[in-house]
């Protein structure tokens, strides 16, 4: 199956997640995969 993902760059990655949070987004994979000092996030 072919798919298109685009990928956003943000300059704070954490703010981001928790806004997409409050939307209803759930976070499935995120490195490290404590939450902690994210780098990449799903």
């Amino acid at each position: 199956m072919e798919s298109l993902s685009p990928n956003i760059f943000v300059s704070d990655i954490t703010a981001t997640v928790e806004f997409y949070k409050i939307l209803g987004f759930t976070v499935a994979m995120s490195v490290p995969e404590d939450g902690n000092n994210l780098v990449w996030t799903i």
